[in-house]
Order: C-alpha cells, then structure tokens, then sequence
C-alpha cells in the first residue's frame, strides 16, 4: 500500500518534485531493512519486486533498482539479473550494481553467468562492477590475458581481489 502510494510520484517529470517522495520511500525501506527486521525487508523487497515485473517510466523503475541494491538479498537476484542483460544502459548498470552488492551466494553465481555469456560490447561494464570473488578469479584471468579496454578492466578486478590466485594471474 505504501508503494502504491508514492510510485505515482516517483514518475513526475521535475526531480525536485519527486525527490521529496523518493526519499521518504527510501527511508521507509532502508528502515526494513535493519538488523532484526527481516520479514519488513522482505516484504519491502517482494513489493518492489512485483511493481518492478509490471509497467514503469524510467524513473521508477530506475529509482527502486536503487533501493534493491541497498535492500534486496536473494530473492531480488533473477529480477536484477534480467535487467542487468536489458538494452537500456542505465537501467543494466544500476541492476549490474545491484547484483554486485547483494551478498547472497545466487548473486555471485548470476553475475558469474553474466561475465561468461557477455557480449563483447558488454563486457567492460561487467568486469567493472563485479565483486572480488574467489569464483571469478578464472574469468578475470582469461580476460586479462587480452588487449584492450576489456583486458584492463579484467586487470583491475584481479587487483580489487587481493588474493595469491589474482596475483598469480596478474604476473601471467
């Protein structure tokens, strides 16, 4: 109920007109998503989640990404998953974003799966935000060994790492 009221808002042409509204949505979900509130967050996150499968503007849909990058754990990863492998760059970086921040083990395996399957023309964006996990150790290797701009990226998620495997990676 309390999305349905602000949704509206979230899509009004002027940013100062729905930043007022768009923050106190934040702040209602940043709030369920406190230590020992698990059941609001989940229920902030399946609200969010059911709007998101449905119609939006830009704005919206972009603004409670945002939210699920901050609140969303498992249960948000197919849905930012599918926008992560969608056409409009904002909204692919934000769900990338999402992904990368979300510390449930399905969110390292999708991301894992978007590395392998990416399109070259995607595949920068990917390698820039994916996490420093041990598990994508080997993807950022095989790309590292490359050239160019993909290469570089590969690199710098090797360093972002820390580990001897990246380590021992990089010096290849």
């Amino acid at each position: 109920e309390v999305l349905a009221h602000y949704l509206p808002k979230f899509s009004i042409e002027g940013i100062w007109e729905r930043r007022g509204p768009a923050q106190e949505y934040q702040f209602i979900c940043w709030r369920a998503a406190r230590p020992g509130a698990e059941i609001e967050r989940q229920a902030a996150c399946q609200a969010i989640l059911a709007r998101l499968a449905g119609e939006l503007t830009q704005p919206s849909r972009l603004w409670l990404i945002k939210i699920l990058q901050h609140v969303g754990r498992e249960e948000s990863v197919p849905v930012l998953a599918k926008f992560a492998d969608m056409a409009g760059a904002e909204i692919r970086t934000w769900a990338l974003r999402a992904l990368a921040e979300n510390p449930s083990a399905l969110a390292d395996k999708a991301l894992d799966g978007l590395l392998r399957d990416a399109p070259h023309e995607r595949l920068v964006e990917r390698l820039v935000v994916a996490p420093a996990s041990p598990s994508l150790i080997p993807v950022f290797a095989k790309h590292a060994a490359g050239e160019g701009d993909v290469a570089l990226a590969a690199m710098q998620a090797l360093g972002r790492s820390g580990s001897t495997a990246a380590d021992v990676a990089l010096q290849a």
